[in-house]
């Protein structure tokens, strides 16, 4: 983990060239993995989805990080990402967070129809500064998001 914090940058200069050669608009690191071994397709049934999407809030005091949130290209379109967030914000609301913050760099418009808003990075709270994801994991070009939420 340290090797890969350490050289974040070298990565990310690596990933904008690589996208420019390839003259692409968009280019994420997961784009250029190699899988090991063969896909298999995954279903997993709808509260099992849930409760892995409510565990990816990650608590902070006060506040709630969502973290990595997919839903399969081949299942989108049929409201699987808002149920999930929908989730995901209740159960954080019933722990008593009164917000959910995120960083995203693909899915902003997303996230902004959901009732999110782009926040400055220097609006984050501390607890949210101290994190790996905020601190060198996602590139200083995501996009900070907020919802406050209702208890």
């Amino acid at each position: 983990i340290d090797a890969v914090h350490d050289n974040l940058d070298t990565m990310y200069r690596y990933l904008e060239v690589r996208k420019r050669a390839m003259r692409l608009k968009d280019l994420h690191m997961y784009d250029t993995y190699a899988p090991i071994v063969k896909s298999a397709p995954v279903s997993i049934p709808y509260e099992e989805a849930v409760d892995t999407v409510c565990a990816a809030v990650e608590p902070l005091g006060a506040i709630g990080l969502l973290r990595s949130l997919v839903v399969d290209p081949a299942s989108r379109g049929q409201g699987l990402a808002r149920a999930l967030v929908t989730a995901a914000e209740e159960r954080a609301s019933a722990r008593g967070m009164s917000a959910l913050w995120l960083l995203t760099t693909t899915a902003e418009a997303f996230f902004r129809r959901e009732g999110y808003r782009r926040a400055d990075r220097a609006e984050a709270p501390d607890a949210l500064r101290a994190t790996r994801e905020f601190a060198a994991l996602c590139p200083a070009s995501a996009a900070l998001m907020v919802k406050p939420l209702g208890r």
